[in-house]
């Protein structure tokens, strides 16, 4: 039933309204981040030692978005596009992303024109707060909270230690229960102690995480390096001329691979979901095109380099054509380097890129949770993520990313649609950015 839903809920249709938006807004911005590279880094990464004002600097939601969505979505998607898509699927993955930039800053200037301060306060708004202003309905904008909350503890959780739970398991015989609860009990400081704990973690985990990861993987692609061009080429030549049995089959093949591409780059980034506004609305921004951008630079680290190095590493040594599942794949292309010590380098990896990922949905979903309850809610919903924590190292992984799909289907078509309705707004923001020269 779960699998039905997704295949209905990823629709063509669907997925073509993430490439519109994306397009839409990249034409409307006049390609900004393709012809400025330069002022695009001036204003994000330049900006970095700017004196903060006692909110959340810029960095550190950065940071907290990527351990977001960087987690399994950057190994065990990528491996599970490649098996159900074919190589072809990573072209489809990158151009989503490079469309994807463009809605991402979109998202995020408009986090940033609607936010307010709470009682407490502290910046607050972000994707509900411009739905309800877009749509004039705080119902359709409390719909979206839920949808967040069921996020945060499907694929925010519960998929993210299934997928580290089982990579540990295939090296250590050791029970999912006692995993779970290993999870739970390192990640309960954490989420206990709210969206200031959870940035300052990630802000310290994420960046020599994702060096330490792109480092192993190109000890991979130089060792690697004769299959380095080759394995372009099949991607290229996958993504529009599969070959198959017969002209249908190819065609069912290469749609098969648009899907499952454009639906893994969104799993990957998480552009047009709205996620990421929730905590880059609580960032002390000079303006907001200017904080839209660090949403641009997030998916461009996470899918266009990450996600991409990701897929060649995996195709080059040979591991694609020749594992069954997607830890199997990702334990075949380190083991070309690591040797024996392979696995324990992929269930290290995966561990801390799933802690980190689950610690930034807790940050996620606690808001939507208080969006539709109130601040009374903050307790049982993060007894109830822990609690997930738990069930999640235990049940099949296949219901888990299913769900996972729909619940984030779900919480893009609102975002979308409200992103159009603003179009004016956000344009009027990309016309005067109001940047660091």
């Amino acid at each position: 039933m779960a699998a039905f839903c997704q295949a209905l809920m990823w629709n063509p249709l669907f997925l073509g309204l993430f490439l519109f938006t994306g397009a839409f807004f990249t034409l409307r911005s006049r390609c900004f981040v393709f012809r400025r590279p330069l002022t695009v880094l001036r204003a994000t990464f330049g900006q970095m030692l700017r004196p903060n004002k006692g909110g959340i600097s810029p960095f550190r939601a950065l940071s907290c978005s990527l351990a977001a969505c960087l987690g399994t979505g950057n190994i065990v998607g990528v491996a599970s596009a490649l098996l159900l898509g074919g190589a072809g699927s990573v072209f489809w993955m990158v151009l989503s992303a490079l469309l994807g930039m463009a809605t991402a800053c979109a998202e995020n200037t408009l986090g940033i024109l609607y936010r307010k301060k709470d009682e407490t306060g502290a910046w607050s708004g972000g994707s509900m707060a411009y739905i309800e202003a877009a749509f004039g309905s705080r119902k359709v904008a409390s719909f979206f909270a839920l949808c967040c909350v069921a996020v945060s503890l499907g694929m925010g959780c519960m998929a993210q230690v299934n997928a580290a739970a089982q990579a540990i398991r295939e090296q250590r015989p050791v029970s999912p229960l006692v995993c779970g609860l290993v999870f739970a009990a390192l990640a309960a400081p954490v989420i206990f102690g709210g969206a200031k704990r959870i940035t300052a973690l990630t802000e310290k985990l994420i960046p020599p995480l994702c060096v330490l990861f792109l480092l192993a993987c190109c000890a991979v692609l130089v060792k690697c390096r004769a299959e380095v061009l080759p394995s372009l080429r099949l991607i290229l030549r996958q993504a529009f001329t599969l070959r198959s049995a017969g002209a249908g089959l190819t065609g069912f093949t290469l749609a098969q691979a648009i899907r499952v591409g454009v639906a893994r780059g969104v799993f990957s980034n998480e552009a047009g979901l709205g996620s990421a506004p929730l905590i880059h609305a609580a960032a002390e921004a000079a303006s907001p095109f200017q904080q839209g951008l660090w949403g641009s630079v997030e998916v461009f680290l996470d899918t266009v380099l990450l996600g991409a190095v990701t897929a060649l590493v995996f195709l080059c040594s040979g591991a694609a054509q020749a594992a069954k599942t997607p830890t199997e794949m990702t334990v075949l292309a380190f083991s070309a380097v690591f040797g024996r010590f392979g696995g324990t380098f992929v269930s290290v990896t995966l561990a801390v890129f799933a802690f980190a990922t689950l610690a930034g949905w807790a940050c996620y979903g606690e808001k939507g949770a208080v969006y539709c309850f109130g601040r009374r809610s903050t307790l049982p919903y993060r007894l109830s993520f822990l609690a997930c924590v738990v069930l999640g190292a235990c049940v099949k992984a296949e219901a888990v990313w299913a769900l996972a799909d729909v619940c984030n289907a779900l919480m893009a078509l609102p975002n979308l649609t409200a992103l159009l309705f603003l179009r004016e707004e956000i344009t009027e923001q990309m016309k005067r950015p109001r940047l660091p020269i």
